[in-house]
Order: C-alpha cells, then structure tokens, then sequence
C-alpha cells in the first residue's frame, strides 16, 4: 500500500469545530491515511488553527496556511494558493467546505480505482447529486456547478489559477466548453465529467442569505463569472485542454501552438474566442430577472408579483424598495 501522498484535499475554514470534525471523519472512513493530505487556509492571525494543526496526533498530512483575507467571494484566490502547494505527487485534488462529510468507508480505495481511467490522466470525477446533469449553458454552470469537485491533479496544473467565485463553477464552466468542442462529431468528445456512483458524501448546505451588502458583493462576484472576459478564459483554457487530449489520443508528435485566438496540433484547430455582443445581451436580460436565471427558475416562481425579480434587483444594487 502506498505511503505518499495521492489525494489532496484542500478547502477554506475559519471554523475550527467544523475542520476538527472534518478530520475526524476523514480517519473514521478512509482507509490509507498516509496517502492523504489536507491543505487549510485560514484567516491571517489565526491561532486556534495552528494548534490544532501542530499537535494533532495524526497518519494525515494536515498543512496550514494563514493566508486568508477578504470575504467569502475571493474564496477562489486562496483555493488557487493551495493548490499550488499540493503534493507533487497526488493524483487526485479534492477541494471541500469544511462541513462536508465523507459517508462511504474506504471511499479513498474507491477514488483511486479511477486513477489513469484515461491515459491522458485529464478528467474530473462527478460526486455531487448533479452527477448525471447535462450542463447546455455558461449560466447553469454558476448557478448549479458539481459543488463537490475532485480534479486530477494534471487537470488543476492546466487549468490554473481560479479567476473568479467559485472553483466548482469556474471548473464546470471549462468542462462546459470542453465538452462543447467539434459536439458534432460522431467519433470523438472530449467528456472528460465521470459520474462517481461508488463514493457518497454528505453535500454542502448553503445558508440563505437576507443581508443586503451580502447579496450586493454576491451578484458583483456573479457579474464577473459571467462576464466575456471570464467567460473566454474559461474557453481558452478549455482549448488548451482540448488540444492536450487529442495529443495523447491520436499520438500527434507536433507541438501545440496558439495565434490569435485559435490552438493548433497537427492539422486540427481549435478557436476559443466569443462574441462580446451576443454575451452583452445575453448577460443584461437575465441580469434583469436575476432569480429566475440564478437557479429560481420560471416553472418555481419566485413570488406572484409583477416583475418581483426585476424590483428585487433594483432593492439589491439601490436600496430602493418597489414590493
């Protein structure tokens, strides 16, 4: 059995209780603890952290970070820290909130029977109750990302730093475009999402929010997940992913090059750019009718009155109440 480190486990906490119940349950159900390591970043100045982490008699590798400042909506900024600082070696990063818990014994052996599941080692695995959802827009990949998000460590280097809030919806909107390439092509797709059927966990439950600021920062953070911006970086380095597999699947010798705003290997181009316009417009309506577009949907409505979404809007950004 191996004793370095195979899977990361990374996550943000500024909740010493929850952490510490986080660990317990990892020893409680995995079964090769030196394999693992998890990565902490806490807010600068912390103490009670960096006890725990210095004196917990423990077969895991537990890493602390003091490097967080800010509010929840630069999250991301800290998650990329981290994972900077994985282990060389790890084959799969995991990266959690700090109340999730692992259900299923053993669920270390089973994650690492998907290791080299393609020879490319460039896929992520699907635990979430989303598993089996088939994402068609950049939107839903904000608003209903795979919140429990387990990369290969070869996907997290070629992806990179996360741009913006959150690295669940940043990573679904990669695979998003990845997926999307040549999507009529009969014989080859880059899906690289593989639904976890053998590994259960209890999923994060996001609190509601009824602060106003809160809400405002939020939608400030989705504006620019959504932006073109964002939004053809994603798609970049989807392209870039894109060309790596096809690399390694049809044993291309050649170098992969970029001009403009196209990747090239062999003979096979792969253009990323998108329209500012029509993502503009796309963008300013559904803005206006936030909470449908946001997850609320059409079907559920939010409320019964007229152009609740729009006036809820305009109360979030000018503290202008019309309902």
């Amino acid at each position: 059995m191996s004793s370095s480190v195979e899977i990361s486990i990374i996550l943000c906490s500024n909740k010493i209780d929850n952490f510490k119940k986080l660990i317990s349950n990892i020893e409680s159900t995995a079964k090769n603890l030196s394999s693992i390591e998890v990565l902490v970043g806490c807010d600068i100045g912390e103490i009670y952290f960096k006890e725990y982490c210095s004196n917990i008699n423990t077969k895991l590798k537990i890493k602390y970070y003091s490097i967080y400042e800010g509010g929840l909506y630069n999250q991301h900024q800290i998650m990329s820290k981290l994972i900077k600082n994985c282990d060389d070696n790890s084959y799969f990063v995991l990266a959690l909130a700090d109340d999730m818990k692992f259900e299923s014994v053993n669920w270390d052996v089973e994650l690492l029977k998907y290791k080299h599941y393609f020879p490319d080692d460039i896929f992520r695995l699907r635990l979430g109750w989303r598993k089996h959802f088939s994402y068609t827009d950049y939107w839903q990949c904000i608003s209903m990302p795979e919140d429990i998000d387990v990369c290969t460590k070869k996907w997290r280097d070629l992806v990179g730093d996360i741009p913006c809030f959150s690295i669940d919806s940043f990573n679904q909107t990669v695979m998003f475009y990845l997926e999307n390439f040549d999507k009529f092509n009969n014989n080859f797709r880059a899906a690289r999402d593989v639904p976890c059927n053998n590994i259960n966990m209890r999923k994060h439950i996001s609190q509601s929010i009824d602060d106003r600021l809160v809400l405002k920062k939020m939608l400030k953070a989705w504006s620019f997940s959504e932006s073109h911006k964002t939004q053809e970086l994603a798609k970049k380095i989807a392209a870039k992913i894109y060309c790596e597999i096809i690399k390694i699947e049809y044993k291309i010798d050649d170098l992969i090059i970029k001009k403009g705003k196209t990747y090239t290997i062999g003979d096979i181009k792969v253009p990323y750019g998108l329209s500012k316009t029509r993502i503009f417009f796309i963008n300013l309506y559904r803005r206006l009718f936030y909470l449908e577009y946001g997850g609320g949907g059409f079907l559920r409505r939010i409320s019964q009155k007229t152009m609740f979404s729009f006036r809820w809007l305009i109360h979030i950004l000018f503290n202008y109440k019309s309902y």
